[in-house]
């Protein structure tokens, strides 16, 4: 199991052992952790949390260094320190800086998956009439091929199927050679085929049932993730999916509608080897950190199942 933060891993847990490793990314956080970031002339964001770094010996980059290199893997737990450290760093690495002259709070995409990821965690509740669901896991890899590694943003379950879902926000990201739509579509083709899918299907199947296990989903979901655990792979079991929060209209000064005509231009062309859900959703700065992926809360996601554009 991954441990994240504000968009940042932090560290993983054997759940066979209880064993944690540290994230091979650790060591990028520690710019994050100096002197400069507590100059507000610098950065207005309020990255300073009160009496955090009061107790400390050394500097707070320097102390954080200190703790990476002590941190017993063998003991099975992380020392509270590192770990506050660790997040706070998170926090002021996945804060996005190009908006900050019209909206402070407005965090990168990755943080947006981490809050979206705990709000649709324990707060999401089982409904008989299809209209909940729940994120079971971020970044998960999709398959292997030639050492790269695709991956979906979310994993959702919604008490019968697991959707694999790729998540864009405030029309960013949308364009590059990496993360762009038809990149994405493809790799979803490749990952629904069902020499892959089988595969796939039963890692998820293991990780809905390790959520349920240590009480990280709603207890109402309990008698679907037994059932789901007992299925056997067919075709219906997964799909996959778009999942686009805000727009650039949403930023003040931007008025380029760049998620409409993304989508249209770069999976219109393609669309039809699978099925693909597809949904925009506005976003409210006000509520940016109650948002949670369920059908209650985003108004009109994934109705029209399977249409897509």
């Amino acid at each position: 199991m991954r441990l994240w933060a504000y968009g940042g891993s932090i560290a993983d847990v054997d759940t066979k052992n209880g064993l944690v490793k540290l994230s091979n990314n650790k060591m990028d956080y520690v710019d994050y952790l100096g002197n400069g970031f507590r100059n507000r002339k610098k950065h207005p964001e309020e990255f300073w949390q009160e009496g955090l770094f009061d107790d400390l010996d050394d500097a707070a980059d320097l102390e954080y260094i200190r703790l990476i290199r002590e941190h017993d893997r063998s003991s099975g737990v992380i020392n509270k320190e590192l770990l506050d450290l660790s997040v706070f760093a998170a926090y002021t690495r996945y804060m996005n800086r190009n908006l900050y002259k019209t909206y402070p709070s407005y965090p990168q995409e990755k943080s947006m998956q981490c809050v979206i990821a705990k709000n649709s965690m324990l707060n999401s509740k089982y409904m008989d009439n299809g209209a909940s669901m729940v994120v079971i896991d971020v970044e998960t890899h999709l398959f292997n091929k030639n050492k790269k590694h695709p991956r979906a943003d979310f994993v959702v379950f919604d008490g019968k199927t697991f959707g694999l879902i790729e998540f864009k926000y405030l029309g960013q990201s949308m364009d590059s050679k990496e993360n762009n739509l038809k990149k994405h579509y493809e790799d979803f083709c490749t990952a629904l085929t069902p020499q892959i899918a089988r595969g796939l299907f039963e890692e998820l199947k293991t990780k809905l049932k390790y959520l349920a296990a240590y009480g990280l989903i709603d207890e109402s979901w309990q008698d679907k993730c037994k059932e789901m655990c007992s299925r056997k792979y067919d075709e219906s079991v997964l799909w996959c999916g778009f999942y686009f929060l805000g727009d650039a209209t949403d930023i003040p000064g931007k008025r380029k509608k760049i998620v409409t005509d993304r989508i249209k231009s770069q999976l219109k062309p393609i669309y039809g080897k699978i099925k693909a859900r597809c949904q925009i959703s506005g976003i409210d700065p006000d509520h940016i950190d109650d948002i949670r992926m369920d059908m209650i809360d985003i108004s009109e996601v994934w109705r029209g199942y399977g249409h897509g554009y």
